[in-house]
């Protein structure tokens, strides 16, 4: 190989270097902006979270120096008629599951035992112990 080829060759090796290099410096640079972006806008988040608690804080305190109960009332009925519609459903599906008969609710307990143990395995697949179906299956279907 002559001498102005070999010149014409390490030119052309030192420009691929160089394209390399510029190219994974545009990758830094790329993944620098993302990281600022992401930790501005989680900062933006708790900035508006942060906020929103201390006017909820606010709001409460205002109540109380004001000495407005409805709020406060208000909040209780939520809670009592939350609590009696949740019992009215677990009145409705106990008296459901009497009504059924031995084989149906075997075949139900069967498919509930059928799912924990397939979701046992994939969670397990994942490093998670998923615990023992008796907190999972109610009882009565037994």
């Amino acid at each position: 190989m002559s001498e102005l080829a070999s010149h014409w060759e390490a030119l052309r090796k030192q420009r691929v270097i160089d394209r390399k290099h510029a190219a994974l410096k545009r990758m830094k640079e790329e993944k620098e902006r993302q990281e600022r972006e992401f930790a501005e806008e989680e900062y933006r988040r708790a900035c508006i979270l942060k906020e929103q608690e201390d006017q909820r804080k606010q709001e409460l305190s205002n109540q109380i120096k004001s000495g407005s109960k409805t709020a406060i009332k208000k909040s209780y009925r939520d809670r009592e008629r939350t609590i009696q519609r949740l019992q009215e459903e677990r009145e409705w599906h106990d008296e459901m599951i009497r009504h059924m008969d031995k084989k149906e609710r075997q075949d139900i307990y069967t498919d509930m035992m059928r799912d924990h143990k397939h979701k046992s395995k994939v969670l397990r697949d994942h490093g998670i112990y998923r615990g023992d179906p008796k907190f999972f299956i109610d009882p009565q279907y037994a």
